[in-house]
């Protein structure tokens, strides 16, 4: 019995081993390259923080091209590249971009005397692409906006050093809004919860939209959906659920719908970005008011109805404006090439093959 027990406990221990060895085995030393070529870090290593990727402030942003500087009075790190100057405090959560004030969801470090940086949030500030490559656990930058191509990361066998040329990088950071035209009508009077629906990119003649080529389509689904009612106007909310490529595939994503106005985005270098990007603070429906399409708002939902009290206190004295009288009350209709913007609520990353083009009518 004596030996059973140990021949048992000899086995779990085992077990026990042969599982940490494996988890030692998957924790690989985090790589950073730019435009292929490996980056040497002689103190201080790169290390994953939650989901974001840190890296000591010298070298990377060096081979990009970018100047940056340190600031000890006020705990500052100053990053300089083309037009664009990115400033990011030590443990502050908000970072400036050509002094605009930018969320990020890790700030700057100091750890063993080195400034640690997020390296998504700067390099893509400064105009880089970024791709993360879970299982090599490597860090791929192309510095050059005109010439997206990435290391194969690993997977070649080749360490990465290699630079495929037969794709692109398109990344869509958290916050980012894709332009978009409907491909066909939606209707609050005649649209159901759950029905799916279709939009191209608009790339504004351009070839590709920040790497998404012409042709791409991003689906969706209707959440909301009320027909007129006596004097409270119909409505509808959308949800957008993935990316529909040229090639074939599908890239599941978290979106939601946001205006294209002024007041909800900003132009940055030519990417269109929200000015709110925590989805718990909009929930944002078309609503039968005013002209054209209607007027699209920021209402939370009484179970699965809107009320004009609710389009009220949304508004304030605009609803008066906006509906005139209580006539005034419509279905929405959203035509056929209607814009709409679809702010992304995750990153994503979406590797593009570079002989993707549109499809011919």
């Amino acid at each position: 019995m004596k030996n059973l027990i140990s021949r048992k406990a000899a086995r779990i221990l085992g077990l026990i081993t042969l599982t940490a060895m494996a988890s030692i085995g998957l924790a690989r030393p985090i790589t950073v390259a730019v435009d292929g070529r490996n980056i040497e870090f002689s103190g201080t290593q790169p290390v994953k923080m939650g989901n974001t990727v840190m890296v000591p402030l010298r070298g990377v942003f060096e081979r990009m091209g970018a100047s940056v500087d340190w600031q000890e009075s006020n705990q500052t790190v100053l990053a300089h590249r083309g037009n664009t100057r990115v400033e990011l405090r030590v443990n502050d959560t908000t970072a400036y971009v050509n002094g605009k004030a930018m969320a990020v969801n890790r700030p700057a470090v100091v750890r063993n005397g080195s400034t640690l940086v997020p390296i998504r949030f700067i390099s893509e500030s400064l105009g880089a692409y970024v791709d993360w490559d879970e299982t090599s656990s490597m860090v791929n930058i192309s510095s050059d906006p005109n010439n997206r191509t990435y290391g194969n990361s690993g997977n070649t066998g080749k360490g990465g050093n290699d630079i495929d040329r037969t794709s692109v990088i398109s990344v869509q950071p958290k916050g980012s809004v894709v332009p978009v035209k409907l491909d066909s009508a939606l209707d609050s009077k005649t649209s159901e919860v759950g029905d799916k629906f279709t939009a191209t990119v608009d790339t504004n003649g351009n070839q590709d939209y920040f790497g998404l080529p012409q042709g791409t389509k991003i689906e969706g689904h209707v959440s909301f959906a009320q027909p007129k009612s006596g004097d409270t106007p119909g409505a509808i909310g959308l949800i957008f659920d993935r990316i529909l490529l040229v090639d074939g595939r599908k890239v599941p994503i978290e979106a939601t719908l946001i205006g294209l106005d002024k007041e909800s985005v900003d132009n940055r270098n030519g990417r269109i970005v929200a000015k709110v990007t925590d989805k718990k603070k909009e929930d944002m429906k078309y609503v039968g008011t005013g002209a054209g399409a209607g007027a699209l708002l920021a209402i939370v939902t009484k179970g699965n109805i809107i009320t004009n009290s609710l389009i009220g206190g949304a508004l304030g004295y605009l609803y008066q404006t906006l509906i005139g009288n209580k006539n005034d009350a419509k279905n929405v209709v959203l035509d056929r090439g209607t814009p709409l913007g679809v702010r992304m609520d995750q990153d994503v990353s979406i590797r593009i093959p570079v002989t993707t083009s549109a499809p011919k009518n």
